[in-house]
């Protein structure tokens, strides 16, 4: 794995105090430049944040390992407001370690690797048995009367009218 796709995971949670200056100087849209970017970088002088919407990348010195953290719901809804109006108010958030299913231990498991494996080959099997899949042909009670309910089967009761 090369050193630009490494990281490690964050073993203890991070908050991050957004104030007016960070939300003056941010850049809707901008994973380095928004209004949790700059928190972090002014109030844990780190050397570069780089947020998604699930993630964190966090690195404190220009030759460190990046600090993966999970964004949580509070982060994700400043980030999207922010992307979308570029405006925000000032909040207290959080980044918490990692979840063990996005864990990159996890993610490097043997266990993942052999279930993935797995799906791979039912999903192969399933391509050789029948191709596609059929569509769920029946009724919709709720489908409106003489319109088609996107299944190719007209809807009971639906023929002409006398």
């Amino acid at each position: 794995m090369s050193r630009e796709y490494s990281f490690v995971d964050a073993t203890r949670p991070l908050t991050l105090h957004v104030t007016w200056e960070d939300i003056k100087g941010g850049v809707p849209g901008d994973g380095r430049n928004c209004v949790l970017s700059r928190a972090g970088r002014r109030e844990h002088n780190c050397f570069d944040i780089l947020v998604h919407r699930t993630v964190a990348y966090v690195r404190k010195s220009e030759r460190s390992v990046p600090v993966r953290y999970q964004v949580t719901e509070s982060a994700k809804d400043a980030l999207v407001a922010f992307d979308a109006s570029g405006r925000s108010r000032p909040i207290t958030v959080t980044f918490v370690p990692p979840r063990r299913a996005i864990s990159s231990k996890y993610l490097r498991s043997p266990e993942r690797k052999k279930v993935e494996k797995l799906s791979k080959e039912r999903r192969k099997k399933r391509e050789q048995v029948g191709g596609r899949r059929r569509m769920y042909t029946k009724p919709d009670p709720l489908t409106l009367f003489g319109v088609r309910n996107g299944s190719g089967v007209r809807p009971l009761g639906s023929g002409k009218l006398r």
